[in-house]
């Protein structure tokens, strides 16, 4: 490895770490929802980590039966909302179609009627330090292998243009 790359690795992990040690959780695809229960509606908030909606995500609705009940998009507030008919365990997801996604758990304790839902989490969860740190290292180690490629390449593009010959200049 040339002097000039190995400071450049050198710098780049430095860099890295900085920022992992002092940088707020990442979140990868970060996603979370909110419920806003009332009068038998349910409606669920879909948002990015950052708190932008996911507006007109598709949303599909399963009830406890297996069931897909309702399939839609959120409106452009990130909000889906439906009427359960049945008691049970109700799984509402929403997609992008980005790669972003999430999926809310509902229990409806009797029908049409939701009382005191266990919410569970949304699935904003935060990639561990470690994890972030390993795949900013592969990132930063990635784009230097493309620029060493690149500047092979280029080299080999110079040494063929010229017939493979040196070109001494008097």
């Amino acid at each position: 490895m040339a002097h000039w790359q190995q400071s450049v690795a050198q710098s780049a992990i430095v860099l890295a770490l900085m920022l992992s040690w002092s940088a707020p959780a990442a979140h990868g695809h970060g996603v979370r929802w909110t419920l806003d229960n009332g009068t038998g509606v349910i409606v669920l908030a879909f948002t990015y980590s950052g708190g932008s909606p996911m507006a007109f995500a598709t949303t599909t609705v399963t009830g406890p039966d297996g069931l897909v009940h309702q399939r839609g998009k959120t409106d452009r507030s990130g909000r889906v909302a439906f009427v359960p008919s049945l008691a049970g365990t109700w799984h509402i997801v929403a997609s992008d179609g980005m790669g972003h996604r999430s999926a809310a758990v509902i229990p409806v304790v009797r029908d049409a009627v939701v009382l005191q839902p266990t919410v569970t989490a949304g699935s904003d969860t935060p990639l561990p330090p470690a994890v972030a740190v390993v795949l900013g290292l592969s990132l930063i180690g990635n784009l230097l292998h493309v620029a060493d490629v690149w500047r092979r390449r280029s080299r080999r593009t110079t040494a063929s243009s010229d017939g493979g010959r040196a070109v001494s200049k008097h």
